[in-house]
């Protein structure tokens, strides 16, 4: 299983945290061959996108850029995102 923790800002951008650099690539590589029939929200934003092949339309979300994106010790990122609540 591939674990991550998700967190949205304010201002409504996500980001994406993950350690399993194994599972990432394995888990992205899966997603990406099956990018037409699959949708999650971790690789694909909320715009729709549509390729074109000949006379054929193929509709997909927009893919997430690579800075959403973050390897860190989810235990280290657990306890970052604890503290600032406790603080809020």
């Amino acid at each position: 299983m591939f674990v991550y923790i998700e967190v949205e800002f304010e201002d409504g951008t996500r980001k994406f945290y993950y350690e399993n650099e194994r599972e990432f690539e394995h888990f992205e590589s899966n997603f990406s061959s099956k990018r037409f029939t699959s949708y999650h929200e971790f690789f694909t934003t909320e715009e729709l996108g549509i390729e074109k092949r000949g006379s054929l339309e193929l509709k997909y979300y927009v893919r997430r850029s690579s800075d959403s994106y973050e390897i860190v010790s989810l235990t280290d990122k657990k306890q970052e995102l604890s503290d600032l609540l406790i603080l809020s």
